[in-house]
Formats: C-alpha cells, sequence, structure tokens
C-alpha cells in the first residue's frame, strides 16, 4: 500500500511540476526500487505489473471527469496527457527492467552457490580427500569441476583425492575429458587420484568412446578405496 501510494503521490506532483524529468527521474527510481523488492517477495513479473494499467484506466477515467465537470478546454486535456502516459511508460518501463535485472542477478548468485556445492571435495584424513560426483555432468560443470577441484586441493593439502563415480549415469566425451583434465592437473600438482564406483554401463560407455585408463587407479568402490588408502597409510 505504501508503495502504491507513493507512486500515486508522484502522478500527482508530475501535475504542479515544472520540470518533467525531474519527475520521471522520481519514477524511475521508484520503478527500480519496487522491481527489487518484487523479486525479493518472489512476485511473478505477471502479477507485479498487471495492477500498472489500471492505474492508467483508474486515473485517466478520473482525468477525464474532472475535465468534463470543470469544462477544461482541449489543451488543457492533452497537457495532462503528455504528462501522465509518460510517467506511467517509464514507471512500466523502470520497473520491468529492475526486475528483470535484479532476477537475474539472483539467479546468477544461486547458481554460483549451487555450482560451488556440486564440488564437494570433503577431507576424510590429514591428506586425504574424496569427491562423490552424483547427477548429470554436463559441460558448464564439467569446467566448474575442473576448476573448483584443483583449488580445493591446494586448500585443504591433499596428497590423494578419490572421486566417485557411483552417482553418475553417463558420461559423454567431452565430460570425459574434463575428468581427465582434472586428474592430470591434480597429477601436476602432486595429487594421485582413484576413481571408484565405475558402474558397468558407464565403463562400457567409456570404453566405447575410446577413452584409456592407463596411468588410473581404479578401485571398485569408495569403501574399498578408503580401506586401501587407510591401510597404505598405516
Amino acid at each position: 500500500m505504501k508503495i502504491r501510494i507513493s507512486f500515486l503521490e508522484l502522478i500527482a506532483e508530475a501535475f504542479f511540476q515544472s520540470d518533467i524529468q525531474e519527475i520521471i527521474s522520481k519514477i524511475h527510481t521508484w520503478g527500480q526500487t519496487t522491481g527489487e523488492s518484487a523479486v525479493e517477495y518472489e512476485v511473478d513479473l505477471s502479477t507485479a505489473i498487471q495492477s500498472l494499467p489500471v492505474y492508467r484506466e483508474k486515473i485517466w477515467g478520473v482525468i477525464e471527469e474532472v475535465s468534463i465537470k470543470e469544462n477544461f478546454d482541449l489543451t488543457t486535456v492533452f497537457q495532462a496527457s503528455r504528462i501522465f502516459h509518460p510517467i506511467l511508460d517509464e514507471a512500466v518501463y523502470s520497473f520491468s527492467l529492475a526486475y528483470v535485472n535484479h532476477h537475474k542477478h539472483t539467479l546468477e548468485v544461486a547458481m554460483k552457490e549451487m555450482d560451488e556445492l556440486s564440488v564437494p571435495v570433503v577431507r576424510v584424513t590429514d591428506d586425504v580427500g574424496v569427491l562423490p560426483l552424483i547427477g548429470a555432468i554436463d559441460t558448464h560443470r564439467a569446467t566448474i569441476l575442473r576448476d573448483r577441484t584443483t583449488e580445493r586441493c591446494l586448500e585443504l593439502q591433499l596428497e590423494r583425492l578419490v572421486i566417485d563415480l557411483s552417482g553418475v549415469h553417463m558420461i559423454d566425451t567431452m565430460v570425459a575429458q574434463k575428468l581427465f583434465q582434472v586428474i592430470q592437473s591434480l597429477r601436476l600438482l602432486g595429487v594421485k587420484t582413484l576413481l571408484t564406483g565405475m558402474r558397468p554401463e558407464l565403463a562400457q560407455t567409456m570404453v566405447q568412446l575410446g577413452i584409456s585408463f592407463d596411468g588410473i587407479e581404479v578401485i571398485g568402490s569408495l569403501k574399498d578405496a578408503l580401506k586401501k588408502l587407510t591401510i597404505t597409510q598405516t
């Protein structure tokens, strides 16, 4: 209600303001603030802007009624029109633009957080970490995987990383290449990589794609890999 009242006050001010651009600037600020608030309150765009045409209809109806009652000439009516309609158009434009931009920014932040969570390198001992991969791995996620995994291994000062693929059902050539880039990058950093949880269909796909496992240690399950690493450390 406060937002609506402030909008009506700006429209009323426009009819007594000699500098229309100053009002347009205020309307732009109003639209930007309101658009961002609509995103924060999770109001969808169509619902948010559907009330704006109502303003046009009701307020212009009042202008028409007063013009007839007060017997205003056409020049006065046209002058009111030149003030009112640009203001409302600017309100719709600035509101929609702010809504879309803020919504886009919110999605980008959420996507960044999801990207961080999609590469959960977990330390299990002082120098051993586990990277459980779950779900589909597209090119975007594979790129995040490549970059974030090396960063996390350096942060945690890991010497060995177990990459568990038991939650991955499909893989293509591009993703496989990214995965092997991760392994090669870690090798250059002195981090030894083990692959576990290779499902039969996933292994078959890799063989069909001509992917070689030379130089890469593959262990049946994450449990066996951790057991072996524990014994080796002991």
